[in-house]
C-alpha cells in the first residue's frame, strides 16, 4: 500500500511537473519569438539607414563631380581671362613704345 500511494505521488507529481516544463518551455520560446522579432526590427533599421547612407554617397559623389565640372570651367574661364590680360598688356605695351618714340 506504501508503494502504490508513493507510486500514485510520483505520478502526480509527473503530471504536474510536465505542464509547468510545457509552461516554461512555451514562456521560453516567446522570449524567443520576441527576441527575434526585435532582431528583425534592428535588421530592417539597419537596412534602411545603409540605403540611405548609399543613396547619401551617390547623391554627394554627383555633386563632387558637377563641383569638379565647375571647377574646370571656372579654371578655362580664368585662363581665357589671362589670355586676354596678356594681349591687352601686350597691346599697351606697344602703344607706350610707339608714344616713348614719338617723344
Amino acid at each position: 500500500m506504501k508503494t502504490s500511494i508513493e507510486n500514485e505521488i510520483c505520478e502526480l507529481q509527473r503530471r504536474s511537473f510536465q505542464p509547468k516544463q510545457e509552461a516554461k518551455q512555451s514562456i521560453e520560446l516567446c522570449d524567443t519569438i520576441d527576441k527575434l522579432f526585435v532582431d528583425l526590427v534592428c535588421a530592417r533599421k539597419k537596412h534602411q539607414l545603409l540605403h540611405n547612407a548609399l543613396l547619401n554617397v551617390k547623391f554627394k559623389s554627383i555633386d563632387a563631380e558637377k563641383l569638379y565640372a565647375m571647377h574646370q570651367n571656372e579654371e578655362e574661364h580664368e585662363n581665357e581671362e589671362l589670355l586676354i590680360l596678356d594681349k591687352k598688356k601686350k597691346k599697351f605695351d606697344e602703344f607706350k613704345q610707339i608714344l616713348d618714340q614719338q617723344v
